[in-house]
């Protein structure tokens, strides 16, 4: 038997050397060597992987053709795939594509027969179209190719990676409900309207990164919550497909009761952490398809003393030095970090001497403390909306009701709820958000 095998072998090679010769009479000698490569290659005749085609996907990319609607609830999206040839030629080979379980497979061909290409050789093939479920945002799609008839030099090209993220999102609000204090950070989310049956069915998981430092400072949006005599200032952010796929979030199973959802114990104001929602389909693949939350940034605690507030001040709006002029605050002497920026401040009128001229530098600030020197500074008409009280907590006959009108009349604080907390004391992040809002109001 074995001997048999062996001649029928010698007659294809003697055959195909035949063919192989006439064909070469009509070919260049480099294309005659491929041509020679690629039928052994086809038929096992040669085990040197450096003469074996690599064929690889070079980039694909998505471009959405269809919404979810009531009778077909799925994204759709066109795919574009670029494949290459990195080795020796690729002769009408039978190539595969897919995309994942319940995603349609597809030939690659560029010619009747299969796909052939030349070492170095790209092809583009857009005939392929590939579904995500309307009900989650985001779908993580492996892209793999398989070819049947050849060998080929290098699998690892053979597949890429390429995600959908679609907006709004389905939990359309997540932030902090609370804050205890200690290292109790308790979360809220909302819903996008319909959306509760469909999370009964599913696992809901909440991730956090600590110390992440992969956020864009203009894609945050100030948020904050009261606790005790302070309000925590927090942020919130859009969530894009880099974040999700950091391998710094670490998540777990997460209730599903709307307020009271509480993060791991271990959380604390020493860190920073970056914290958002997911749920996915049970039984489903975790890391491939689920639906999303924003994202919540969780700062260090940061309070503002006196001394901190005039360096924040000066250095947040920007405004020009003038370090001149005596110290008249008798606490001082003079040679404190935080003197430049004070006489600055001093000499521009936004600060003035206290009745017992001491500046008590390290004493809090309090919120009101804010308002008068931001409208001083950037020259903000004292007047007052219609429908006032903007804020439920600085009434008509409040010592701080023309401020804080005035600050809201300027389109700022838009973000700070139904509640000032004139009272409570003033974190840095409050400051930049109130100078940012100023700065934006005004262009």
């Amino acid at each position: 038997m074995g001997g048999n095998k062996n001649i029928n072998k010698f007659a294809v090679v003697v055959v195909a050397m035949m063919a192989l010769v006439i064909m070469g009479k009509s070919l260049d000698s480099t294309t005659f060597q491929s041509s020679v490569l690629s039928l052994f290659n086809k038929i096992g005749l040669t085990d040197y992987k450096e003469e074996y085609p690599d064929l690889g996907i070079e980039k694909i990319t998505l471009t959405k053709i269809l919404e979810p609607k009531s009778d077909f609830n799925y994204y759709k999206y066109k795919a574009t795939i670029v494949l290459k040839n990195y080795g020796e030629l690729l002769t009408k080979a039978t190539v595969v594509i897919s995309s994942g379980e319940g995603q349609k497979k597809a030939f690659v061909r560029n010619e009747l027969y299969g796909l052939t290409l030349v070492k170095g050789e790209s092809f583009i093939f857009d005939d392929y179209e590939v579904m995500m479920s309307g009900d989650v945002n985001y779908k993580n799609f492996k892209f793999e190719i398989d070819i049947k008839d050849e060998k080929d030099k290098d699998s690892n090209n053979n597949y890429l990676f390429v995600s959908a993220l679609e907006e709004p999102m389905k939990f359309s609000s997540f932030d902090v409900s609370s804050y205890d204090g200690g290292d109790g950070f308790y979360f809220g989310y909302d819903l996008e309207k319909g959306r509760e049956e469909a999370l009964d069915n599913m696992n809901l998981q909440i991730c956090v990164a600590t110390d992440f430092d992969g956020l864009k400072a203009e894609d945050l949006r100030y948020a904050e919550t009261p606790y005790g005599d302070s309000v925590y200032s927090y942020y919130k952010s859009k969530i894009d497909s880099d974040l999700i796929s950091s391998e710094k979030f670490k998540c777990e199973d997460a209730s599903k009761e709307r307020g009271g959802m509480r993060v791991f114990d271990s959380l604390d104001t020493e860190h920073e952490y970056a914290v958002y929602l997911r749920a996915f389909v049970e039984g489903g693949e975790v890391s491939e398809t689920f639906s999303l939350s924003n994202l919540v940034y969780l700062p260090k605690i940061s309070m503002l003393t006196n001394a901190e507030f005039v360096r924040e001040f000066v250095r947040e709006t920007g405004m020009p030095m003038d370090p001149t002029g005596l110290v008249v605050f008798q606490d001082l002497k003079g040679d404190e970090s935080f003197i430049p920026e004070l006489k600055t401040m001093f000499n521009r009128g936004l600060i003035s001497e206290n009745t017992d001229f001491r500046f008590h530098a390290d004493d809090v600030v309090y919120r009101r403390d804010l308002l008068e020197p931001l409208l001083n500074y950037f020259d903000a008409e004292l007047i007052v909306d219609d429908g006032a009280p903007h804020f439920a907590d600085v009434s008509h006959d409040s010592d701080d009701y023309y401020f804080v009108e005035a600050m809201y009349a300027a389109k700022v604080g838009q973000n700070l709820g139904i509640h000032f907390n004139a009272g409570k004391e003033a974190s840095t992040y409050l400051l930049k958000y109130l100078i940012d809002e100023f700065k934006a109001a005004q262009n």
